[in-house]
């Protein structure tokens, strides 16, 4: 039933960065360490396979940005990460002795890992987010101490020409563009969706990115109220659904979906001002 379906926002993870005219009962992807503000449980969706949660999840963001800060650019980390690989021999005979012997890592740990990357890729974009939000509000302040400023100088509105600076890219209706690629949160977002859940895209730009590598969209104007059970747009709105697996949503998306994600089937909901 399309009233069950569970729908989640692509990719802002804050209610902020949200068009306001959306309805309230799509969620937003909780990367295990959303506020518990009291409507935090309604507004968030956060998977049962995350590997880390609330705190232990800050602290693995914290420790992350704090090892990539040691590097000034992305491949010394890489280099160094080879380097650890490489140095395999440079222990005692015993220690090497129990590296041959140890078993090899078995399946579950190879998903914990790909989870673990999964998830760090939303904490950074989440954390981005906040970074941005701060900034945005930093820029209100600027912004109305240069109005105070300029109205102390008895400036008229002809001579006001704003001396402040331009920290948020804006983007349709007044939100601030996307913090991070957005190409790089679709893997992560796919990895901890639940089976034909729906993302719900309202960002023009992304949909016309993906209708630019084959997507053709399905109306579901027709779909709104069982889509969206009691839900008035308060503007002229557009809807399409299309269902598809996730390995078809990364070809629209122009990326590679890892193998044992492509046969995983997802739905795309376009959901934007008509």
């Amino acid at each position: 039933m399309l009233k069950d379906m569970l729908m989640c926002h692509f990719p802002s993870m804050h209610p902020d960065l949200v068009p306001s005219y959306l309805p309230a009962s799509i969620k937003l992807m909780d990367p295990g360490c959303a506020g518990q503000a009291e409507d935090s449980e309604n507004r968030y969706f956060r998977s049962p396979d995350l590997v880390y949660e609330g705190r232990l999840a800050r602290k693995f963001l914290e420790d992350s940005l704090e090892f990539g800060a040691q590097f000034k650019h992305a491949s010394d980390a890489a280099y160094f990460q080879a380097g650890q690989m490489n140095d395999f021999f440079s222990g005692s005979m015993q220690e090497i002795k129990s590296e041959i012997l140890a078993p090899t890592k078995d399946d579950s740990e190879a998903v914990k890992k790909k989870m673990a990357d999964a998830q760090l890729l939303l904490l950074l974009g989440f954390h981005l987010e906040e970074q941005m939000l701060e900034l945005g509000s930093l820029q209100h302040k600027i912004n109305t101490s240069v109005r105070d400023f300029e109205e102390n100088l008895g400036m008229s509105e002809d001579d006001q020409c704003g001396f402040g600076p331009d920290f948020c890219r804006k983007d349709q209706g007044g939100l601030p563009g996307p913090a991070m690629d957005w190409h790089r949160l679709v893997t992560s977002f796919l990895r901890f969706m639940p089976e034909k859940a729906a993302l719900v895209v309202s960002d023009i730009l992304i949909l016309a990115v993906m209708q630019d590598n084959g997507l053709e969209p399905t109306s579901a104007m027709e779909n709104l109220p069982e889509l969206f059970p009691g839900w008035e747009p308060p503007q002229a709105v557009t809807c399409s659904l299309d269902r598809m697996t996730a390995g078809r949503l990364g070809e629209y998306a122009g990326i590679k979906v890892p193998e044992d994600l492509r046969e995983k089937e997802i739905a795309l909901v376009g959901l934007t001002r008509g």
